[in-house]
């Protein structure tokens, strides 16, 4: 048990990631025009990730314009962009769309995450979703249990000796009985 809790804590401290990106925090919901849903890509030659929020995920469609391929709205969204190597610390507001806005996904973007299936106008399947997971001690935090933890692991060595202490007294209980056996 000490074993696994301190491999645990010890692993916990280390973040897991697929690339070496830490995203600003996500802005929040705009009532009636953004919710908790995302949707990130990445565009090469501009050295931005962009960052679409609907209010419903469902109201977003990919649909082909000529060679390029186009996000339509039937309902609102917020996107934002962001620029890793200046070091903001914020998502920049871009535009609010809409079902009279388009948006036009140049060829150089890459669809990094997403929280929500998004489908081609034709119902087939563009980018399925894929969230964003936060590390074992980003949700530890969330749910407030980092002093359950290490209360638990401030107790091991405690219990290290009642264990031990417990065999040592098994083993003279039973040395104790055989003796009064023979006697």
């Amino acid at each position: 048990m000490s074993v696994f809790l301190s491999v645990l804590l010890f692993f916990s401290s280390f973040p897991v990631k697929a690339n070496e990106v830490v995203f600003p925090a996500f802005p929040e919901p705009v009532e009636g025009k953004s919710s908790t849903h995302y949707l990130i890509s990445f565009n090469s030659d501009t050295g931005s990730y962009y960052l679409i929020k609907p209010l419903d995920p469902q109201s977003i469609s990919v649909a082909y314009q000529g060679s390029k391929k186009v996000f339509r709205f039937s309902g609102s969204a917020i996107s934002y962009y962001w620029k890793a190597e200046e070091g903001g610390s914020t998502w920049i507001k871009g535009g609010e769309h809409n079902y009279l806005t388009d948006l036009i996904i140049d060829d150089t973007s890459v669809f990094l995450y997403s929280s929500f299936d998004v489908f081609y106008s034709d119902g087939s399947l563009f980018f399925q979703k894929a969230p964003i997971k936060a590390s074992f001690l980003t949700q530890m935090r969330a749910v407030e249990m980092g002093a359950t933890l290490t209360t638990l692991v401030s107790l091991v060595p405690l219990l290290t000796v009642l264990v031990i202490s417990f065999l040592a007294f098994r083993k003279a209980l039973a040395w104790f009985l055989k003796v009064l056996r023979k006697a």
